[in-house]
C-alpha cells in the first residue's frame, strides 16, 4: 500500500514551533524554506518570547581585548563543558578599540565601544545595529563627571531605550557648582533627550556603573551629599521622573563597607542588594529584596550565604536566581559561583587570566536566549 505524506496545518506548526528552544529553532531553519521565513519573522520572534515553556538564561563572559566572548548555560554544572558556546563580538562601528556590556534587554545585549558607539546585539541570531551616536556631553564629560548607565524595554509603547545619569561637580570657581542629569535615548524615535534634577549625589565607586531595570525605572547606588549612608535612586522612563528609595536597614554598616557593595539588581522579578553582615563570629553575605516597590518596611532577607573558603563578603555580586531557589553569582576578580536555596557553597570556577588587572576587569551579563531582532528605526 503506498504510503501517504501527511501535511499539518501552518497554524499548529507555528503553534509547536513557538514553543521550542531558540538553539533547536535555529537549526530547524534548514529543513525547508517555508520554516526559515517562519522563524525569521519578526512576529513569529515575538510570539516565541511571550510563549516559550522555559526559557534559557545563559551569562556573557568576556576579558578585556578579546573579540571574542563565552556564553554558558547558568543552570548546567560548571564541569560540563559542552555547555559553553564561544562567540565573535560584532565589530567595532569605526575603530579597534575596547568595549563594555551596558545592560540586556529580552535577549539583545547593548554594548559600547571606546569611541563611545553603541551596537545592540542578538548573541542567539547574530544580528546587530548600530545606536544612534551618544549626544557630545557623553563623549566629552567635564572634569569630576561620575558616569551612570542603564539599558531598559517599556512594554507599553514596545521601545527600548538608553539612559546616561551624570553627576557633575564643576570646581572651576571658587563656588563649585554640583548638578544632576539624565541623557536618554529612545530607539522608537532614534532621539536623544536630557532633563536635569535637584538631586545631588557622589559616587560610591571610581567606575562607570549600570544600573537595573524594576518597575519601569532603572535603579543605580549613589551617596546623597550630606549624608553618611548611600540611597538606590531611580530614573522613571515614562514619567522621567528621579527619586530616591532607601536601601533596606544598614545601622551597624560604615561607609567604607558600603563602598564594597555590588550595584543593585534584580531577583526573582525584585529589586535587590547584597551585602556583608556578621553573625556569631562568622562573616556572612546578606540578600535582601522589596517585596513592595518603593516601601522600605517591605525589604524582606531572603538568603544568608556563608564567606566561605575565605571569600570576601563585599566581593561577592549575586546575578540570578537557580532553578533550585540558589544564588548564581561572581565573587571578586574571576571566580564563578552557585550556592544552594540554604546558602551553602555548591560550585565555584575561576577563570584563567594572565594579568590581576584583566581580572578585575571582567565583564559579565545575564541574557534570555530570544529569537528577536534589534528593532527598526
Amino acid at each position: 500500500m503506498e504510503e501517504k505524506s501527511v501535511t499539518f496545518p501552518q497554524d499548529l506548526i507555528e503553534n509547536i514551533l513557538s514553543r521550542l528552544p531558540v538553539r533547536s529553532l535555529l537549526r530547524f531553519k534548514c529543513v525547508c524554506k517555508s520554516w526559515l521565513s517562519l522563524i525569521s519573522d519578526p512576529q513569529f520572534a515575538k510570539l516565541h518570547f511571550d510563549l516559550a515553556a522555559s526559557p534559557t538564561h545563559r551569562l556573557l563572559h568576556k576579558l578585556p581585548r578579546q573579540r571574542s566572548i563565552q556564553s554558558r548555560d547558568i543552570q548546567v554544572p560548571f564541569d560540563q563543558d559542552s555547555s559553553l558556546v564561544n562567540l565573535f563580538l560584532p565589530p567595532p562601528p569605526s575603530h579597534e578599540g575596547y568595549l563594555e556590556i551596558l545592560g540586556c534587554q529580552r535577549g539583545l545585549v547593548l554594548l559600547i565601544y571606546h569611541t563611545r558607539d553603541l551596537v545592540l546585539w542578538n548573541p542567539s541570531t547574530g544580528l546587530r545595529k548600530r545606536i544612534s551616536h551618544s549626544p557630545p556631553d557623553a563623549i566629552r564629560c567635564p572634569p569630576h563627571c561620575a558616569g551612570f548607565h542603564g539599558f531598559g524595554y517599556d512594554a507599553a509603547t514596545d521601545d527600548y531605550f538608553v539612559v546616561f545619569m551624570r553627576l557633575y561637580f564643576l570646581i572651576e570657581s571658587s563656588c563649585p557648582v554640583r548638578s544632576t542629569e539624565v541623557e536618554f535615548f529612545s530607539l522608537k524615535t532614534n532621539s536623544w533627550n536630557c532633563v536635569k534634577f535637584q538631586g545631588l549625589y557622589d559616587e560610591i565607586k571610581q567606575e562607570f556603573k549600570a544600573g537595573v531595570l524594576v518597575n519601569g525605572a532603572i535603579h543605580w547606588l549613589v551617596l546623597p551629599v550630606h549624608s553618611h549612608l548611600p540611597a538606590i535612586v531611580a530614573f522613571d522612563w515614562t514619567e522621567q521622573s528621579f527619586y530616591e528609595i532607601p536601601p533596606p536597614p544598614t545601622d551597624y554598616l560604615t561607609l567604607d563597607e558600603f563602598a564594597a557593595f555590588p550595584k543593585p539588581r534584580v531577583m526573582g522579578g525584585y529589586l535587590a542588594v547584597c551585602y556583608p553582615g556578621y553573625r556569631m563570629e562568622v562573616d556572612v553575605i546578606e540578600i535582601w529584596v522589596m517585596k513592595e516597590y518603593r516601601v522600605r518596611s517591605s525589604w524582606t532577607k531572603t538568603l544568608v550565604v556563608s564567606a566561605s573558603l575565605n571569600f570576601v563578603p563585599g566581593a561577592f555580586s549575586p546575578m540570578c536566581y537557580t532553578k533550585g531557589g540558589g544564588i548564581f553569582g561572581t565573587f571578586g576578580p574571576g571566580w564563578l559561583v552557585k550556592f544552594d536555596d540554604k546558602g551553602e557553597l555548591i560550585e565555584e570556577l575561576r577563570y584563567p587570566v594572565a594579568m590581576e588587572l584583566e581580572a578585575r576587569n571582567l565583564h559579565n551579563a545575564i541574557y534570555r536566549e530570544s529569537l528577536l531582532p534589534p528593532p527598526s528605526e
